[in-house]
């Protein structure tokens, strides 16, 4: 079944990508256009699970985490790592 796509309005660096894509490969620009096409139904049939409040609280326990009382104790602590010396950049 062949037919004509059109895009009017298609984003020019995306069409720079595109013919520099064609041309690195040295194929037709609609061999391109169909592989991105297929990539992006591929891509958009990918669902990710949904994260709960048990799978949260899981990453939580094996990731950590902070009380504020922790982290404001780690900003006093490095504080003095954001500040730069004028001198060493002379």
């Amino acid at each position: 079944m062949a037919f004509t796509l059109s895009f009017p309005n298609l984003d020019v660096g995306l069409l720079k990508r595109m013919i520099a894509e064609a041309e690195r490969r040295d194929v037709d620009m609609q061999v391109v256009a169909e592989e991105w096409l297929r990539r992006g139904a591929q891509a958009s049939e990918f669902q990710l699970p949904e994260i709960t409040s048990e799978d949260r609280a899981k990453l939580l326990s094996m990731a950590g985490s902070w009380t504020q009382e922790q982290a404001d104790e780690f900003n006093r602590a490095t504080a003095h790592f954001s500040k730069i010396d004028e001198e060493l950049w002379k």
